[in-house]
Formats: structure tokens, C-alpha cells, sequence
């Protein structure tokens, strides 16, 4: 039986669990259940004494998953519904809405159960007078509770039954149904009765009647309790037998991965003793490579070569030159293709590492940047260590016998020099006697016959010419990495580079600046990041002693005195308010708690919920006395939010102190929807700022330049939940208390980051067309609507 998935998301994250205070004469509790299925429901509502619309309702359900799922919906549909609408709620509503299968139907008819039967108690509280629903829903509601002279509902009998025989222990520790015939249940069924009578406060009219049930269903139960643990009880048989088949598999497993870790450590081992010279070849082709493309590219002028995004061509070479070191090692076996191919794959790595640095750095011309050194660091680290695990790994017996079975390669090829036959006597002295191979091969080193050396050039010397190469192959290494790392970090040492971050007011605050004095840098980055821990302490409402948390608080009351910054800050908002006709609304912090973006992912509200908020939503209802700089709310339950603005106000504050230290060339970003640009990197026209695809977050639509200038984008895809088929995202229209639709994001470029931050909102919310005729002048505007077919593009 599948369940649909709605059910699922119902029953794995379960909507308003809990309880709520029965003595509360505003809360109805409703209690049912189907013991013959194992469901046990509880639902409880709450609601407003003063417009009768339940504002809360919890569940509790012991059952199958369906029954948690219907709980659970019946909960989110009570919500904003009058007590008279939630007896209107039919079982049918919860099937289709949760497309339950036939065999689980039962499930929504407790909840609906569960419904009338807390409007019942409700209206029992209250002296209304009950319908005829809400009195069988009562009925079967006390059933679920204490036992009654006037009667017991059936489903209370068969409640009554399965505690009673739980109570009897006819499963035990030690005894199982199986070792029970039927007369014994037949009999112990009989004395189920006079086990009720014992039990405290049951009256006698209780006790005949469920006498007489018992006589009537005494042998359908107990065959059905017979067939029900039977199967348990042979499920608990094959749960054992599958437990231990598992444990077998389990160890079988571990021995094999502990002989594959030991085959993997030998190969290790093996490859390091053989490919060590040729890994060091390998870096320094890489070096090489790497050195060579940034001599090129410093002769031709750092051409634009793909900007800051992979090349393709440059990947490709890179590429091609490792897959031709790959075919040169499959195809040759000689010592010299081993070298060619450590030659080729370094310089084929080298390419791609090239193009790596450019990418993440987006600037052609990375190379002279101090972080670049770290590539170089990592070249010089990769190396010793591999020196370090030569010396240092001690091979076992076998392993230096396999060592010398290589050797052996030169031979098959008349290509054993005079190192490797003295190579290989060495890695048989320090195998095994023992070995049968060992003798054997002792013989062939003996006898076979050797490559003459080379006539002594100006390089040779005593030792050896294996030894001097190896020894100049390092020191060749070590050199080429050593320059490359001074190169990266002295050259156009002028002009220096520092980032910082910070989290604070919802966001990530980051900045990076580039100057000639670092001491300079460092002082205005952290000025400007305290800055914004200054301006979270007055703005954020997240925050309980801010200035803004003390207007709301207290602004209702009475006019609120606040600091001359955060009166021209609401002054500047009522601006906006004006010139958007409403659509920029800082008064919309009820509706962001009620949609649950305070503090939360979302929730739907109902109907009723948004209208009960929208008296208080509106920027008239913001009193401000330029005079007194004082703030005062028209009405109770006003609350400012100004999570539209903040960001755009923090960072031209930060940009601001840059400018107070002499930085010129900046780029500070609020979570990167609020960014400004000041001046340009070096050598670039500005800073390259790109719009995501609303639509796939890993593609770019468009690609600004700033300087000195801001950019902000508001999109649906940053704070969004999706309920009944729709998604709702967290940029509300403060007009209609809903969140607003059929746009997918839009950004602003305009001098200040307030303004471009401020403008996104109702630009958002009002479209393309009133944008044409309102936008502010000098702004630039990008619509990314959601049509299909209409294509994101700037607002001409």
C-alpha cells in the first residue's frame, strides 16, 4: 500500500503537536478512537472569546501514520475558521486532500470526530446548546474517558477489552501465543467481566452490559487477537534469523576491507619507491608550466582570455596533455615513456592549475597577489612530504622482493643499467633468504649483462650518476617552487588586497579593499565592520534592548524619543512609502510573523488571519514630530520592520568610513543582495558584480559593472515556502497582506545602496509597467519576470 506524499510530509513533520490547558473554559477538547485499529485521538481547539475564530488547535494521536497525517491537517484547517465552520469540515476533505488509500478512510472520520467532538465540550463550557453532530461526538468522546451507567458506545467496549487482556499478560516474557489454545483465550475471555468489576468506580448496569457484548463477539475477538499476535510472533522469528544472517555478512565485510586496506597500503608503499623520482618530475613540469603561460601573458599584455570564468581552451590543453601522459604510459613500457609522461602530465596539470587561479580570483592577471603563494606553498608541501614518506616507510620483506621483481622489466628490455642491477642487489639483501625467488634472482642480477655508462661529462663526478641526478632533480625542484612562491608574493608587492566579514542583522556583511599600506587597510576594515555592529545594536528588531525594539515596544503609548540617526532613517522610509503609493511599508512586521518569516521558514495563514492583521499594517499609522524627533503609533500592534532597508543603509555607513581612511577601490556586499562598488580593482574598469538565474542558481543572466555605485536585488528565491500546489515568498505586499506574485526577481543600480535597496521592494510588487513611469531618474532596473517564454532583461 503506498501512501500518497502528502501523508508523508504530514506524518515525518507533523503540524502543531502538543496541548493545550483543558481548564481554559476558550479551549474544547475532543478525544476518540478506533482500539481496534490502534488509533487513539486527542484534538484540542482554541479560540478568540472576543470574534469567536479559533486561533489554535493541537493533536495528540497514538496510531498509524494516516491517523497522525489527518490529526495534523485537521489542526492546520481549524486555524482562522469559526466554531460553526470547523463543524463543516467533512471527512471527505481530509481523503482527498491527503489522497488516503480506501483501507484508511477510518482516519478521517475520527478526525472528524475528533472535531465535533472538541466543539462539543467548547460549547458544554460556554451553556450553548448542541446539535446532534457535536452530541455523538460527545458521546463517543466520553466513551474514550470513564465508563458511564447510561451506556457504552461499542468502541469504548473494545477499548475496554484490549486493556483487559494487555492486563491478563496472554503474551508474557515467556509465554507466547502460539503456546495457547483456543479454548484457554475462550476461557480467559470469559473472566474478562469479572476483571472489570474489580477495576475502581464501575458501576453495576456497566458490568451486565458488557456481559452481554461479550457473548456476542467473545470468538471473533479472540481469533482475531490469535491471528494478530501469531504473525508477530513469527515476524520476531525471522527478525532474529535475518539479525544474525546480517551480523555474518557484517564480519565477512570487515575481514575484507581490512585485506583490501592491507593490498592498498602495499601498493602505496610500492608506487612510492617506483614513482618517486617521476612525481618529482611531474612538479616541476607543473612549475614550469605554470611559470612559462604567466611569462606569456605578461609579454602579450594579459590579453582577455574568458574573463573571470573558465577558459575552455585553457581547461582543454591542460586536459589533452594529461590524457596524452596516460596513453604514453599505456602504450610503452620503458622508463624513458615514464619519464615523457611525468613531463607531459606536469605541464598538462600546470595549465589547468593556471586556469584554476584565474577562475577563483576572477582576474586574468592573479599571479602577483599574495594569495597566490599558497599554490606554491601547497607545490612545496606535496613534495616533501612525498621525500618524507620515502625515507621514512619501512618496506617489508615482500615488498622490497617486489621491488626487485621490477628490475626485472629491464632486463626483459636490454635496458638494465649498472644502478639498477646495483638497485636491485640491494632490495634482495633485504629480503627473505628463505624465499625460493630470492636465490633465482640473485643468479640473473649476477649473470645478466649491464648497459655500458655514459662517457663521464662535465657533470660527473663520484657517487654515481643516479645519485648526482636525483640530487640535482631536488634541488632543481626546490629551487623552481622557492621562486615561484618569492615571485608571487614580492612582485607588485604596491598594491595590497585585504577581505573581512561579519554576521550580524540577519546577514553576512564582507567587504574587500585594496590600498598600498596594509596597517591602513586592516584599521578602516574593522572600523567599517564595527560600524555595523554599532548600527545592529540601533536597528535590528531580532534584537530585544535595540532602539528600534524600545519604539515598538513602547510607541503605542505614547511618543518615543529617539536618536537623531534613526529619525532621519523613518523619515527617509515615509518617503519611500509616499513615492511607491504604499508598496514600501516598514510597518509590515505583523505580517512577516504571521506568514512565519520572523525567526521561521513560513506557514499559510488563513484568510481571516491576514484580514485580522491588515488594520494594523500601514505607513500612516507611523507618527513622526520632527520637532521633538519623537515616534508615536496611531494605534496598538503597529511594528516597524525594517529588514528592507537596513542592509542598504549598513553598507553606504561602511563605504562611508572607507572613504574617511582614503581606500579608493572597495567592494562591500550585504549577503550579496545590497552591494556597492567603490572606484575599481587594479587594472579593471570596475567591479564585476553578476545577477543570478532566478531560476537556477547556478547560472548567471546578467553581468554589472560598478563604480561607485550600488546594486541590490530582491528575489523570491531568497526566503520562500511552497503549500496547496503555490509558492510564497517572504517580499509581502503590504496593500493585500499576501506575499507578492508574478515576479521572480529584480534588481536596482542606483548611487546609494539605500536607495537601490529600498526601490527593489515595490518595484517588485508593482511590475515593469509602473516602473516605467515611476522609477526614480538615473536609476537602471532589471525585471526578471515569471512568465514563461518572457526572458529577464532591463527596463528600457
Amino acid at each position: 500500500m503506498a501512501y500518497s506524499n502528502k501523508v508523508i510530509d504530514h506524518y515525518n513533520n507533523p503540524r502543531n503537536v502538543g496541548s493545550l490547558d483543558k481548564n481554559d473554559p476558550n479551549v474544547g477538547t475532543g478525544m476518540v478512537g478506533a482500539p481496534e485499529c490502534g488509533d487513539v485521538m486527542k484534538l484540542q481547539v482554541k479560540v478568540n472569546p472576543e470574534t469567536g475564530i479559533i486561533e489554535d488547535a493541537k493533536f495528540k494521536t497514538f496510531g498509524c501514520g494516516s491517523a497522525i497525517a489527518s490529526s495534523s491537517l485537521a489542526t492546520e484547517m481549524l486555524k482562522g475558521k469559526s466554531v460553526d465552520e470547523a463543524l463543516a469540515i467533512k471527512n471527505t476533505e481530509i481523503v482527498n486532500e491527503l489522497a488516503l488509500p480506501p483501507v484508511k478512510i477510518h482516519c478521517s472520520v475520527l478526525a472528524e470526530d475528533a472535531i465535533k467532538a472538541a466543539v462539543a465540550d467548547y460549547k458544554k463550557k460556554h451553556g450553548e446548546e448542541q446539535t446532534e453532530e457535536t452530541k455523538t461526538a460527545a458521546g463517543a468522546a466520553a466513551m474514550m474517558g470513564k465508563p458511564t451507567p447510561e451506556g457504552m458506545h461499542r468502541d469504548g467496549v473494545d477499548h475496554v477489552l484490549v486493556l483487559l487482556i494487555k492486563r491478563q499478560n496472554i503474551v508474557s516474557g515467556t509465554t507466547t501465543i502460539a503456546d495457547l489454545e483456543q479454548q484457554q483465550l475462550a476461557q480467559m475471555f470469559d473472566h474478562l467481566a469479572g476483571e472489570l468489576a474489580r477495576l475502581s468506580a464501575v458501576p453495576d448496569a456497566l458490568i451486565d452490559q458488557f456481559q452481554s457484548v461479550c457473548a456476542v463477539v467473545r470468538d471473533q475477538k479472540v481469533n482475531q487477537l490469535a491471528d494478530r499476535l501469531r504473525g508477530d510472533h513469527t515476524e520476531h522469528r525471522l527478525h532474529l534469523r535475518q539479525r544474525d544472517r546480517i551480523a555474518a555478512i557484517r564480519r565477512q565485510l570487515i575481514e575484507e576491507a581490512d585485506r583490501v586496506a592491507q593490498a592498498a597500503t602495499a601498493l602505496a608503499r610500492d608506487v612510492f619507491q617506483r614513482c618517486r623520482f617521476h612525481l618529482e618530475t611531474f612538479l616541476v613540469a607543473a612549475v614550469a608550466a605554470i611559470l612559462a603561460i604567466r611569462l606569456f601573458l605578461e609579454l602579450t599584455g594579459y590579453p582577455k582570455l574568458g574573463g573571470g570564468g573558465l577558459h575552455i581552451a585553457h581547461m582543454l590543453w591542460g586536459g589533452l596533455l594529461m590524457l596524452l601522459a596516460l596513453i604514453v604510459l599505456l602504450t610503452f613500457l620503458t622508463k624513458a615513456a615514464r619519464h615523457l609522461a611525468a613531463v607531459l602530465g606536469g605541464f598538462g596539470f600546470g595549465t589547468f592549475i593556471d586556469e584554476i587561479g584565474k577562475f577563483v580570483t576572477e582576474d586574468n592577471d592573479y599571479f602577483y597577489r599574495p594569495a597566490v603563494a599558497l599554490m606554491y606553498v601547497t607545490f612545496i608541501l606535496t613534495f616533501l612530504l612525498i621525500h618524507l614518506l620515502h625515507t621514512r616507510w619501512k618496506h617489508s620483506d615482500t615488498e622490497y622482493l617486489m621491488n626487485a621483481l621490477q628490475e626485472v622489466e629491464g632486463m626483459a628490455l636490454h635496458a638494465l643499467d649498472r644502478d639498477s642491477r646495483d638497485r636491485m642487489l640491494l632490495y634482495l639483501s633485504k629480503s627473505s633468504p628463505e624465499h625460493p625467488l630470492v636465490p633465482v634472482l640473485y643468479r640473473l642480477a649476477s649473470e645478466v649483462s649491464v648497459i655500458p655508462p655514459r662517457p663521464p661529462g662535465p657533470s660527473a663526478g663520484r657517487g654515481g650518476g643516479g645519485r648526482k641526478k636525483s640530487v640535482r632533480m631536488k634541488h632543481l625542484v626546490l629551487i623552481l617552487l622557492v621562486l615561484g612562491s618569492l615571485a608571487a608574493t614580492a612582485a607588485d608587492s604596491g598594491m595590497l588586497r585585504v577581505e573581512n566579514n561579519l554576521d550580524a542583522m540577519g546577514t553576512t556583511y564582507s567587504l574587500a579593499a585594496y590600498g598600498t599600506d596594509r596597517h591602513v587597510l586592516v584599521a578602516a576594515s574593522e572600523q567599517a565592520l564595527e560600524e555595523v555592529r554599532r548600527l545592529d545594536r540601533m536597528l535590528s528588531n531580532y534584537r530585544p534592548d535595540s532602539e528600534l525594539s524600545q519604539v515598538n515596544q513602547k510607541a503605542a503609548e505614547g511618543p518615543v524619543e529617539v536618536s537623531g540617526e534613526l529619525f532621519r532613517l523613518l523619515a527617509k522610509c515615509v518617503e519611500y512609502s509616499r513615492a511607491s503609493e504604499g508598496a514600501f511599508d516598514v510597518t509590515v512586521g505583523p505580517l512577516m510573523k504571521l506568514w512565519g518569516f520572523y525567526k521561521g521558514s513560513g506557514r499559510l495563514p488563513h484568510r481571516a488571519e491576514v484580514r485580522g492583521v491588515l488594520g494594523r499594517i500601514g505607513y500612516r499609522n507611523l507618527i513622526l514630530d520632527a520637532h521633538a524627533e519623537t515616534v508615536r503609533f496611531a494605534r496598538k500592534g503597529i511594528e516597524i520592520d525594517l529588514g528592507g532597508i537596513g542592509k542598504g543603509y549598513a553598507v553606504d555607513r561602511m563605504i562611508g568610513i572607507l572613504k574617511q581612511y582614503g581606500i579608493a577601490s572597495a567592494l562591500v556586499s550585504a549577503g550579496g543582495s545590497s552591494i556597492y562598488g567603490l572606484g575599481a580593482p587594479p587594472g579593471e574598469a570596475g567591479w564585476k558584480v553578476k545577477i543570478r538565474d532566478p531560476r537556477n542558481s547556478r547560472l548567471t543572466v546578467e553581468e554589472v559593472i560598478l563604480t561607485d555605485e550600488s546594486m541590490s536585488t530582491s528575489g523570491s528565491y531568497e526566503k520562500f515556502f511552497r503549500a496547496r500546489g503555490r509558492m510564497y515568498s517572504h517580499i509581502m505586499d503590504p496593500r493585500t497582506g499576501f506575499p507578492a506574485q508574478g515576479m521572480l526577481s529584480v534588481s536596482v543600480v542606483a548611487p546609494k545602496t539605500l536607495d537601490s535597496e529600498a526601490w527593489t521592494k515595490p518595484l517588485y510588487i508593482l511590475g515593469r509597467a509602473w516602473a516605467a513611469k515611476h522609477k526614480p531618474p538615473g536609476f537602471r532596473v532589471y525585471f526578471c519576470e515569471d512568465r514563461a517564454g518572457v526572458p529577464c532583461a532591463w527596463l528600457q
